[in-house]
């Protein structure tokens, strides 16, 4: 995938995940373009071995640093509403953080095409953190014993939704959003 798309893949290793989730997390960095063909071709390879037809709707989860959910979701669940309408997916962002993680899992399901253009919208908001340099590489990276931060109060309209099991991790350019 990596010389396929020229964005650097790392697929965790079992120091580099909380023994309590059973799946890979995979990083994914490097230029905006470069990742998301990274993305269409590991989700490309995902629904390949599930046996799912490309236009058929499948399930992607993304992990977003606990601290930039609110990001996500904005002010009422504006911006996830505008992802979700702009992409066709539908999206639930997980309230809590995964079990060992300081993270919380962002379910998108769709076809390959709407799970691309939310995971591309939702990148471009934590990559204006990044840019920003209120992002760090560590927001995205596993270490034992460490919980969420805190986050600040929540915000009337909050958003939200169901949980699932993380399975993949989409880094910005900087390499450091995800």
């Amino acid at each position: 995938c990596s010389q396929a798309s020229g964005a650097h893949v790392h697929i965790s290793t079992e120091d580099e995940a909380p023994a309590t989730l059973s799946d890979k997390i995979l990083s994914i960095s490097g230029p905006v373009p470069q990742k998301e063909e990274a993305c269409r071709i590991i989700l490309q390879d995902l629904w390949k071995s599930q046996g799912i037809p490309p236009e058929e709707d499948g399930i992607f989860v993304l992990i977003v640093p606990a601290q930039f959910v609110g990001a996500i979701i904005g002010p009422k669940g504006v911006k996830i509403k505008d992802i979700m309408q702009a992409s066709g997916a539908d999206i639930n962002v997980g309230r809590e953080a995964i079990i060992g993680m300081p993270d919380n899992p962002m379910v998108v399901n769709g076809t390959q095409s709407q799970i691309i253009t939310a995971t591309v919208m939702a990148n471009a908001v934590l990559q204006e953190f990044a840019d920003r340099d209120r992002m760090s590489e560590d927001d995205f990276r596993y270490v034992p014993g460490r919980s969420a931060a805190p986050r600040p109060p929540a915000r009337a309209g909050g958003g939200g939704g169901g949980y699932s099991r993380p399975a993949a991790r989409f880094v910005t350019s900087k390499g450091i959003a995800g």
